[in-house]
C-alpha cells in the first residue's frame, strides 16, 4: 500500500513540475515579447550614438549640437538630394539612440519626414509626416523615384 502511495506521489511531483515548467516557458515568451515591443520602429542606425538625457526637446536639441558633424544645411541638401521638394523644418533629434537631423519636406505628395545622419549626412530613413510614430511606412524605391520625377 505505501509502494502505490509513493507513485502516486511521484506522479503528482512530476505533472506539477511539468505544469511549472511550461508556465515558465510562456513567462519568458511574455517577456521577450514586451523587450520586443520597446524596439522603436522604424530600425535604423545612425554613427553617432545619443547621450543619455533628461528634459524638453529644445534644450535635448540644444545638447545635441556638440554631437554633429554636419550642419543643419549639409541635412537639408542631403535631404532635398533624396525628396525634392521645400524645406519646412530642420531640427537635431534623438532618433533611436542616435543623434540625427529630421528634416520635414513638402512636396506636392505631402509632407515628408526625412531623417539624415548627424555624423555622416547619409538618408537614413524617409517616412510620410502623417503617419507620426504609430504607422510609420518607409518610402519604397519606386515611391521615391516617383518623387524625384516630380
Amino acid at each position: 500500500m505505501k509502494r502505490s502511495y509513493m507513485i502516486v506521489l511521484l506522479v503528482a511531483m512530476a505533472v506539477l513540475g511539468a505544469i511549472g515548467a511550461v508556465g515558465a516557458a510562456s513567462t519568458t515568451s511574455v517577456q521577450t515579447a514586451d523587450v520586443q515591443n520597446d524596439v522603436q520602429e522604424p530600425g535604423y542606425i545612425a554613427s553617432i550614438k545619443a547621450p543619455q538625457m533628461n528634459g524638453d526637446e529644445a534644450q535635448e536639441a540644444k545638447a545635441l549640437e556638440s554631437y554633429a558633424k554636419i550642419t543643419p544645411k549639409d541635412a537639408e541638401n542631403a535631404a532635398l538630394a533624396k525628396v525634392p521638394g521645400k524645406v519646412v523644418k530642420v531640427s537635431l533629434d534623438n532618433e533611436n539612440g542616435y543623434v540625427v537631423y529630421s528634416v520635414e519636406i513638402s512636396t506636392n505628395a505631402g509632407v515628408k519626414d526625412v531623417k539624415v545622419d548627424a555624423g555622416t549626412g547619409q538618408v537614413l530613413h524617409i517616412d510620410s509626416g502623417d503617419d507620426h510614430e504609430s504607422g510609420e511606412q518607409e518610402i519604397t524605391e519606386e515611391q521615391e523615384t516617383a518623387l524625384e520625377t516630380e
